[in-house]
């Protein structure tokens, strides 16, 4: 993370922006019950979206002070506020996501820095493959562009304002109508 840090000040000689997205599910396509989850699963899945989190934001904080301004994006889950089964590894580090974001904002304020923390729920994309023969690859998710267009209007966001862990999700609205209207 920071050589990725010293790459964009390098070239950019600022880093105005963070998004970060880290996240596995789980490893392999297997579920398993806390009981049966190796110690090793465990780690790995902390160590990818909570530590590489940790490191991703600490990386471009130097920068940021030093600018007095800029935005962190970091993407936890809706699994993040609400436990599901089979996912407890996911879950802890998408909660520990929240906790670490609402500290660090608190911490960076002052700096003129922002850490906004998003929330999505259902969103088309390869991670619902880690689900295995069990995959249900969201016949009802977003697609990935939603939670774009939410990131860039977070980061769009007057200076003055911030949304505090904002949770995206399919709309569930009226099903369109099968049936012609003339008959």
């Amino acid at each position: 993370m920071k050589e990725m840090a010293n790459q964009t000040l390098a070239k950019f000689r600022r880093i105005d922006c963070l998004i970060a997205s880290a996240g596995i599910l789980r490893i392999g396509n297997n579920l398993r019950t806390v009981i049966d989850t190796p110690l090793s699963e465990w780690e790995t899945i902390l160590q990818t979206n909570l530590t590489g989190t940790f490191l991703s934001n600490q990386a471009v904080l130097p920068a940021m002070i030093a600018q007095k301004q800029g935005d962190i994006v970091n993407i936890s889950s809706v699994s993040g506020r609400q436990g599901r089964a089979f996912d407890a590894a996911y879950c802890a580090s998408k909660f520990g996501f929240i906790g670490f974001s609402e500290s660090l904002a608190e911490e960076v304020a002052a700096y003129g820095i922002r850490v906004q923390t998003i929330l999505p729920d259902a969103v088309d994309t390869p991670l619902w493959d880690q689900n295995g023969p069990q995959s249900m690859r969201a016949a009802l998710a977003l697609p990935p562009e939603r939670v774009a267009q939410l990131i860039l209007h977070l980061i769009t966001l007057p200076r003055d304002a911030f949304m505090l862990n904002t949770v995206i999700a399919p709309f569930k609205g009226r099903k369109k109508r099968t049936k012609d209207r003339n008959t």
